[in-house]
């Protein structure tokens, strides 16, 4: 900076102080402008560190791949880079290991991830992971549906906790299109869906076949928040029944989608439901 420019920053100051004009401001050169300075970068680091997130939780749920038999999950992990890369882990409860998936973050609010799954170790993977959670680095539920090395992929997870439970009576209907899948049978398409919650925390889900019959399953609300359920299925009508089934809901009772899997009678079974 010459004597002149230095003038007049001080001349500057002196007549316009309101402006508040300073001497390490105006001293940038010119062909420093679009340079961060190393205080600028160590801030934008920790701004974007800031934007990371590492849950983990204990808590069941199940995890089908393709014809396997079903596995039962007891811990979940999710770690999201700030980069917006994403690893997600679910340990078996027979203690035999982790399956882990990576991934791409696609939104996150201030309670809800959407995920893209890409891979699973060195196998291919792809579909889309939903994962509610709270504080202090919590899970609430997990639902994620795709296909792991050209085999179809469900897995849902939930934290067990009776916190958020019914409270009071919940009654939802929707006319829609879905599949319900038992092995052994034949696959049979679904046209509408029923759920009910009990303010004790029982809950029944119906599911109208378009053959006319209708598939029940009763069960217990693990959780809710304000756009989801998680259920823990425990029967089938006189039949024995396990699993989980997460409903996503919407204004005046409606149903968006209802996804779940699990054990009846022995066999496995899946459902997938949208509006």
């Amino acid at each position: 900076m010459n004597k002149f420019q230095q003038g007049a920053i001080v001349l500057t100051s002196l007549v316009f102080p309101w402006l508040g004009v300073q001497v390490t401001q105006a001293a940038t050169p010119v062909g420093d402008v679009g340079k961060v300075s190393s205080r600028q970068s160590q801030s934008i680091q920790v701004l974007a560190q800031a934007t990371a997130l590492n849950l983990t939780q204990q808590g069941s749920g199940t995890l089908k791949i393709g014809n396997r038999p079903t596995r039962r999950i007891e811990r979940a992990s999710v770690i999201v880079r700030p980069n917006g890369t994403v690893d997600l882990g679910l340990t078996y409860a027979d203690g035999s290991g982790t399956i882990r998936f990576g991934g791409r973050l696609v939104s996150r609010s201030a309670n809800t991830l959407r995920i893209s799954l890409t891979s699973s170790g060195n196998a291919d993977a792809s579909g889309e992971v939903t994962v509610s959670y709270g504080l202090p680095n919590s899970i609430n539920s997990m639902s994620g549906r795709g296909r792991l090395d050209g085999q179809p992929l469900t897995f849902e997870f939930s934290n067990g906790s009776q916190d958020n439970a019914a409270g009071q009576g919940m009654n939802f209907s929707q006319a829609g299109s879905g599949l319900f899948t038992l092995q052994g049978r034949p696959n049979r398409n679904i046209s509408r869906a029923w759920v009910t919650v009990q303010p004790n925390g029982k809950a029944e889900l119906v599911f109208l076949l378009a053959d006319g019959n209708q598939a029940r399953f009763s069960g217990d609300l693990v959780n809710k928040d304000a756009q989801s359920l998680n259920i823990r299925v425990t029967s089938s009508g006189m039949a024995d029944a396990s699993g989980n089934m997460r409903v996503e809901y919407g204004a005046n009772n409606s149903i968006n989608t209802i996804f779940g899997a699990g054990k009846l009678d022995g066999q496995d079974f899946s459902v997938q439901f949208s509006r």
